[in-house]
């Protein structure tokens, strides 16, 4: 996995993964609420 930006490392790049992982599961909750057990 090649870094073309130095600046782009891990600590900055977690985040955003975090982030978006908790935006895509709140649009799933939003959209499919009735596929959800609770």
């Amino acid at each position: 996995m090649t870094n073309a930006r130095p600046g782009l490392n891990a600590t900055s790049i977690a985040p955003a993964l975090v982030r978006g992982a908790l935006e895509l599961e709140a649009t799933a909750r939003g959209l499919l609420p009735h596929r959800l057990p609770a």
